[in-house]
């Protein structure tokens, strides 16, 4: 059995932290240029198409590998001291085939019906049905990755990622430029999982041969609530999206697609990575006994002094960097991305309390912090898209047809009747008047107006209707009714009767 060594421990988490940072930096200057290119080429509605075939992909992947990505993290480093790490191995990834495989059938029956949700055109099956081959090639490589990041192979986990990363990013841009559009992105994406497994699998398939397996019964025990709280993750970080898609058309799928990308750029560069070592270094102090709370301080030192600058950075430039990344086309992209932007600190500590859980295999408290924040999210954002006089309202017609969902607006209604004027718009230019008769409260005594005012200059009759027809107490729709504007005459009268009243 190998011995525990603090001194090691923090030598491989500096060396993994700084691999993985180098790492990052580099795959995310070659996605950004990629995306530049592709926002340029396919526009806002194809890259709308885009990022709903991305919801597909990343839903199934973390239903089908998200879990077992996150155990492999786990396991690998936590039974690397205790001579278990072999025989799981054998057992995640026997798991991951057979996730992969009930992944890629499920998405290839769905896929017609998500492009008729999702995006209105049932002839768009075509990207939706490729995510059949790119779900199970997500989750058999995710899974390698998490293995090869337990063993704290940071070096060999980061050339993987950028020569991955790099071979994609050509591939697509050559499809791209050859007018392959969608499919062309698609296969750039299922091209770095490809190169990334196959980077991957020599060193992973050693352990394969061997006689021995570890409980399923563990893993899928620590997997599911894992699973369960990255779906909730999903349905929380991508309510935005799945109201744009419901009430909004596929291009504003496009323009909030670039704010989500250009607002996560200090998560990608900073917070990604160091989660990332931090993991392992935990589950290792973790399978010895170690506290957990020197690990959180240092963690949580560090990300806060190189993420806040970053993030406000970020969010003053967020126009410009809109400009420069995805053109004038996505201009209304700035002020999304700034939100994201200052929204990464809090992301980065929530991250690193989630990690150091994770570490200590409770994954059940895991589940139970992402959950609890969903209401929240879900009813401060969904009833105001819903109010309104189509949606559900008191004044609700029954649901708005597809064809008109792009024009939407979700927000409430303006409703005159429902709008609350103050005393500095009683009388004042473009005031209708109240649309029931006034009651005057018991005690107070209206004066009638003086006469120069029952015939104003602007048209229009201010006198008692006289009785008849049933019609004495209330004027019929649009009968003498006028805009008048403040006189004295009315000031005067509303003066006479605030002081009879006092």
């Amino acid at each position: 059995m190998n011995m525990y060594d603090p001194r090691e421990e923090r030598v491989l988490a500096t060396r993994g932290s700084m691999a993985l940072s180098l790492q990052a930096i580099l795959t995310s200057i070659l996605g950004l240029a990629f995306f530049v290119l592709l926002a340029r080429i396919l526009g806002p509605f194809e890259l709308g198409v885009y990022a709903a075939v991305s919801l597909v992909t990343a839903l199934g992947s973390i239903l089908g590998g998200h879990g077992l990505q996150q155990a492999a993290v786990r396991y690998a480093a936590y039974l690397k001291l205790r001579g278990q790490e072999p025989q799981a191995r054998r057992t995640v990834f026997l798991l991951a085939i057979g996730a992969s495989a009930v992944a890629g059938a499920v998405l290839y029956a769905v896929a017609p019906w998500a492009a008729e949700v999702l995006v209105d055109d049932a002839s768009a099956a075509g990207p939706f049905r490729f995510t059949a081959v790119l779900v199970p090639m997500m989750i058999v490589a995710i899974v390698l990755d998490g293995w090869t990041q337990g063993m704290q192979a940071y070096g060999r986990l980061a050339a993987a990622r950028v020569l991955s990363r790099g071979l994609s990013v050509g591939l697509g841009a050559i499809l791209l430029l050859a007018g392959w559009g969608v499919l062309g992105a698609l296969w750039s994406l299922a091209a770095y999982y490809a190169f990334l497994a196959a980077a991957l699998a020599p060193h992973f398939v050693r352990g394969l041969l061997g006689r021995g397996w570890f409980s399923s019964k563990a893993i899928l025990s620590f997997s599911g609530p894992i699973t369960a709280s990255g779906v909730a993750t999903f349905g929380a970080n991508y309510t935005e999206s799945l109201l744009v898609i419901a009430f909004r058309t596929t291009a504003d799928l496009g323009v909030y697609n670039v704010a989500l990308t250009v607002g996560t750029v200090v998560l990608l560069l900073i917070v990604g990575p160091f989660l990332a070592a931090v993991l392992p270094t935990s589950s290792r102090v973790a399978s010895v006994g170690r506290n957990q709370a020197g690990v959180f301080a240092g963690a949580s030192r560090y990300l806060t002094l190189l993420v806040l600058p970053g993030s406000v950075g970020l969010a003053v430039l967020s126009p410009q960097w809109v400009q420069l990344l995805a053109g004038p086309a996505f201009v209304d992209a700035a002020f999304p991305a700034a939100i994201l932007a200052i929204a990464s600190l809090p992301f980065a500590i929530s991250g690193m309390l989630s990690t150091l859980l994770l570490a200590e295999g409770r994954a059940g408290r895991v589940l139970l912090a992402t959950v609890l924040p969903i209401p929240m999210a879900v009813g401060g954002v969904r009833p105001r898209a819903l109010r309104g006089p189509h949606r559900g309202g008191p004044h609700s017609s029954g649901p708005l047809p597809r064809r008109a969902r792009g024009r939407l607006r979700t927000g409430p209604a303006r409703d005159p009747r429902h709008v609350r004027l103050g005393p500095h718009r009683q009388g004042g230019p473009g005031f209708a008047g109240p649309r029931r008769a006034f009651v005057p409260p018991p005690g107070l005594e209206c004066k009638p107006l003086p006469p120069s005012c029952l015939r104003p200059a602007w048209g229009g009759d201010l006198s008692p209707r006289p009785a008849g027809n049933g019609d004495s107490e209330r004027r019929r729709p649009g009968a003498g009714r006028a805009n008048p504007p403040a006189t004295p005459c009315v000031g005067r009268a509303l003066a006479m009767t605030h002081s009879d009243e006092t």
